[in-house]
């Protein structure tokens, strides 16, 4: 964990029609696109709504709506979660039946060697919680994903009695279980983080990456151990590029003869920026990819700051061109800037197209909760990114990003329109090495950049 600070209207991902996934945009036609005319059905979903903040007047209104499904509440979890409880409580009713049967069968001396067998267990084997997945995951093209079938897994006697589920009840007793048995909560941990890994890692295999090669994509989709190191070397530059592409942040301005591209990188330390080498090593592949892009950018700005950049604050900047860049852009270059960003931010004129902080660990500094204060007071309107180690720490990073946004629309006078843009979830440009840490709990795996969300501030 870092120890220091982790830190427009008209614009087409400010209404929402510029989320997209990370396939087939095509920049020259300033649309995205998915491949082949008859894959269209992939895009993505015109419902699908964000979760607004509006100050109105002097009172406040939040506005909770679904962004991909909400995170108490997701439908699709939700309609899963059910499903296993019900099959669940569907099993220990057939492990009823048949300890009845089985006792009746001592009593009438008929009892066989497959009765005796019978358990619950035979029902809640691995095969069936993957079979689960897998059916929920992929449903038939034919079929509405509100009514798909599960698998028949149990007895015609587990049905005869319909059973109704509270599902208050049953997460009340999974947080029991999970409190007496601390091992069995880590491995479902562990299972479900692969489960979603999965998911993150499909969204990516399907198509080619608008900005990422092949190459470098591919390294995402393997466990050797070069992979990893590669992953972990690119996961900065492959982060920024899958945000700047599903926000469509270079999309919305290819008809531009001339235009820089802005990206604040905030809460930087050493990790960063500790020599020039290093820099190069962390940014100069984005440079690298949409320098190859006929109708990006002009020029590259990278702003690193962070009150732990030591002895570079006011350096020479570094240039990040290579010779491998096409001949639109023309100028490349990063520089550190020693503070934090809430005040450097005064004194900064040219707005950003996006603002990234990486490990940010906004949880746990109380400097964030200011920065983010202000930031949405600049009324800046553009994507703020954030990285954590862990899926656990991204929620509590989300949580006081909601209170810094709920405390800038209670000071402002003047309605300020936020919002948050993908909730917590898993990035599929995550580094796949894992970062030991003494306090982790038992089978929680800390990667750089693991899981990630996007705010309009």
């Amino acid at each position: 964990m870092k120890d220091v600070e982790r830190e427009g209207d008209g614009e087409p991902w400010v209404s929402g029609e510029g989320y997209s996934p990370l396939v087939g945009s095509d920049f020259s036609m300033m649309a995205i696109s998915y491949g082949d005319d008859d894959s269209s059905d992939c895009g993505q979903n015109v419902d699908e709504t964000e979760k607004g903040f509006v100050k109105v007047n002097d009172d406040v209104v939040i506005n909770q709506l679904r962004v991909g499904g909400s995170r108490d509440d997701n439908e699709l979890l939700t309609r899963n979660y059910e499903t296993l409880a019900e099959q669940a409580l569907a099993a220990l009713e057939a492990d009823y039946l048949a300890t009845i049967r089985l006792e009746e069968g001592h009593r009438n001396g008929k009892v066989t060697e497959k009765e005796t067998d019978t358990s619950c267990a035979q029902f809640l084997q691995p095969s069936m919680t993957e079979r689960l997945f897998e059916e929920t995951e992929s449903p038939s093209e034919k079929v509405s994903p509100a009514v798909f079938a599960t698998p028949d897994l149990f007895p015609k006697e587990a049905k005869l009695r319909e059973t109704s589920v509270d599902l208050e009840k049953v997460r009340k007793a999974v947080e029991s279980i999970e409190i007496k048995n601390p091992s069995l909560k880590a491995n479902f941990e562990t299972w479900d983080l692969d489960q979603k890994e999965k998911v993150a890692r499909a969204s990516i295999s399907r198509k080619s990456h608008v900005l990422i090669p092949d190459g470098p994509r591919r390294a995402f989709l393997k466990e050797t151990t070069k992979a990893k190191q590669i992953t972990h070397t690119l996961s900065r530059s492959a982060t920024i590029a899958e945000a700047l592409v599903r926000l469509n942040v270079i999309g919305a301005k290819v008809f531009e003869d001339t235009w820089c591209l802005n990206v604040h990188v905030i809460g930087c330390d050493q990790v960063e920026c500790e020599t020039d080498d290093r820099i190069r090593t962390y940014f100069q592949p984005l440079v690298r990819w949409i320098g190859a892009q006929h109708r990006g950018p002009t020029s590259i700005h990278l702003s690193l700051v962070g009150p732990g950049i030591v002895e570079r604050d006011g350096s020479a900047s570094v240039n990040l061109l290579s010779g491998s860049n096409s001949d639109r852009l023309q100028i490349a270059h990063a520089s550190c800037h020693s503070a934090l960003y809430k005040e450097w931010l005064s004194s900064e004129t040219d707005k950003p197209d996006i603002i990234i902080a990486f490990n940010a660990g906004i949880w746990g500094y109380s400097d964030w909760c200011a920065t983010i204060r202000i930031i949405a007071e600049r009324k800046l309107q553009v994507p703020f990114v954030v990285t954590a180690y862990t899926l656990q720490e991204a929620d509590d990073d989300y949580d006081v990003l909601e209170e810094g946004i709920i405390k800038a629309l209670a000071c402002s006078k003047e309605k300020i329109d936020l919002c948050c843009i993908w909730e917590p979830e898993i990035n599929p440009f995550a580094s796949k090495m894992d970062r030991p840490t003494q306090s982790a709990p038992a089978g929680r795996r800390y990667r750089e950049n693991q899981a990630w969300q996007a705010w309009r501030l």
